[in-house]
């Protein structure tokens, strides 16, 4: 019974971090691609962004009119 207890409450702790670790990638993610296109707004640029979710990365481009 203990064992199965230890496996249970190992798996929920891996579970929990995983989910974790996740949101945080998510929330930066978010974070540094809105700083970026304020910042290329304020150049007089247009933002372009390309998200990938398998790998939750993303790509940004500011294309500027000058």
């Amino acid at each position: 019974m203990t064992n199965k207890l230890s496996i249970s409450i190992t798996l929920v702790m891996v579970i929990i971090i995983s989910l974790f670790l996740l949101a945080s990638k998510v929330y930066f993610n978010t974070k540094e691609i809105t700083a970026a296109s304020e910042s290329c707004y304020e150049n007089g640029g247009n933002p372009s962004v390309e998200s990938t979710y398998l790998t939750l990365g993303y790509s940004f481009k500011c294309y500027s009119e000058k």
